[in-house]
């Protein structure tokens, strides 16, 4: 057997060195990669200290916007010093990874639904605090999905998008040599890097088996049967181990 990771994982390393203990042969060929977009700084800034709520909806997000981080941490510093009870800067992310990195950049605890890093999930966390009339900023990246800005358009709330980044497909390369002749495993987390690396294996003529790893049923249910031999859905709030476990689970089927 044989994993080859499409997209990034942020617990990459962990699931590295389980392969390496378990002699299982582990191969990057990522399907895209993140380059930064255009777009108003200092209108984000000034967005920044005026509202009720900040959505990464990535972690990427985070990291493309670092030069409004500043406006970030004087806007959390101000509504500490007023002591504000009400009309705060709340912070919505996806995940326990992305608010970990927010925790260290702005010494501040964002929100996060710890069960469904997807927008779905996010939307529920987000619905818990929300009122009519507030404003919300969202940064995220080009082609990101609009789930979450479309429903709090419906319940009237303000929404302004900022997109920080785009994702463009990499120059990478697979063929029949690089595949195992045992299973092979496909960690896709997102529909665009699924179409990355399924307009790549299209192209080979390959009786080995190939095996897509996704996050969500909505992504499953693009995965091509003419390409995958077959689909598993793994949560993306899993750990390394419980990947592993899934995989091992399927290898013994």
């Amino acid at each position: 057997m044989k994993i080859f990771i499409i997209s990034e994982m942020t617990i990459y390393s962990e699931l590295q060195q389980l392969c390496e203990g378990n002699s299982i042969q582990i191969e990057k060929k990522l399907a895209l990669k993140m380059v930064p977009a255009k777009y108003n700084i200092s209108e984000l800034d000034s967005m920044i200290y005026s509202a009720d709520g900040l959505v990464f909806q990535s972690k990427n997000a985070i990291n493309f916007c670092k030069k409004n981080h500043m406006a970030i941490q004087k806007r959390i510093k101000l509504d500490s010093k007023e002591q504000k009870t009400i009309g705060r800067l709340e912070i919505y992310c996806n995940g326990k990874y992305s608010a970990e990195e927010i925790r260290q950049l702005f010494n501040v605890s964002p929100k996060f639904n710890p069960s469904d890093f997807s927008s779905e999930g996010m939307l529920k966390t987000i619905k818990e605090d929300y009122k009519g009339g507030y404003t919300f900023v969202i940064v995220k990246g080009l082609g990101g999905r609009n789930h979450i800005e479309d429903e709090l358009t419906k319940s009237n709330i303000f929404v302004r998008c900022y997109y920080v980044y785009e994702r463009v497909y990499a120059d990478f390369s697979i063929n029949d040599k690089n595949l195992d002749i045992g299973n092979n495993y496909f960690f896709i987390g997102s529909l665009t890097a699924l179409k990355g690396i399924q307009d790549k294996l299209g192209k080979i003529i390959s009786k080995k088996r190939r095996i897509a790893i996704i996050p969500t049923a909505r992504i499953a249910n693009k995965v091509n049967d003419a390409i995958f031999d077959d689909c598993i859905i793994i949560n993306n709030t899993s750990s390394a181990q419980q990947y592993m476990h899934e995989i091992i689970k399927y290898e013994k089927r």
